[in-house]
Parts: structure tokens; C-alpha cells; sequence
């Protein structure tokens, strides 16, 4: 089935508040980018708005999901932002997984979703917690 992620960057207003507007921008893009290229070719991803995205894994069941979300986690972590100053920025994200019910709409798993993203957020960040 459908399962869903709800990325969220940790400490995102840090980047701004530290590094400028154009390194908090020059994090979106990457993160976009990890994500873009950790994903499967049926694989939905796109920026929900802020420092939040959002991703639709196809065909998965919960292993493979759950693998696939922290092959995200992992992707994020590895990169490597150049700031203006010249200093390197590193990222790490939270992420709630969820599982699509095809009987509601995407809005109640990405509910559940987000959810799951607060508790990796409330548990320590960088990780990924699947919703219950």
C-alpha cells in the first residue's frame, strides 16, 4: 500500500537566525534534493510550505517503508551546506510515517503522520517514528 512521510528539518530557524536567509534557502533546496533522489520512481515528494515536507512511498509494506523513510533520515544527515560565512552547515530531520487507509483521506494519514513526526521531534529529533 501507500504509506506516508512527514519531514520536518530540525532547528531550521537556527540557519536562518545564524547563517542568513540564503543558507535557510540553500538547506531547503538540499534537503529537497536528498529527498527527491532517496525515492523510488513512482515516489511522491514535494515541500508542504515552511521547513515541512511531505512524501507519498508506493507500494510498500511497513519494512520496506520504514526502511525507506530512514534512507531519507540518512540522505538528510549526509549533506553538507556551504553558508555564505564559508562555514559548512550540517542537517538532520524529523519524520513520522504513516500508513495510507485507502477507506480515508490522505489528510488522516497525513495527520496521524504528523503526529508521529512531533513524537521523533519530542524524542530527540533526527529520527524517524512510524505513527500507531
Amino acid at each position: 500500500g501507500n504509506w506516508y512521510l512527514l519531514i520536518d528539518i530540525d532547528h531550521f530557524k537556527r540557519f536562518n537566525d545564524d547563517h542568513g536567509h540564503q543558507t535557510g534557502d540553500a538547506v531547503l533546496h538540499a534537503v529537497g534534493s536528498a529527498i527527491a533522489q532517496a525515492l523510488g520512481p513512482a515516489d511522491l515528494s514535494g515541500r508542504l510550505g515552511g521547513e515541512e515536507f511531505a512524501v507519498c512511498l508506493t507500494d510498500c509494506d511497513a519494512d520496506l517503508a520504514t526502511r525507506r523513510a530512514e534512507h531519507v533520515r540518512a540522505s538528510i544527515q549526509a549533506l553538507r551546506v556551504r553558508a555564505l560565512s564559508g562555514r559548512v552547515v550540517r542537517v538532520t530531520a524529523s519524520i513520522g510515517l504513516s500508513a495510507g487507509d485507502p477507506v480515508l483521506p490522505i489528510e488522516a494519514s497525513l495527520h496521524r503522520a504528523d503526529l508521529a513526526m512531533y513524537a521523533a521531534k519530542t524524542g530527540g529529533r533526527n529520527q524517524v517514528r512510524r505513527a500507531a
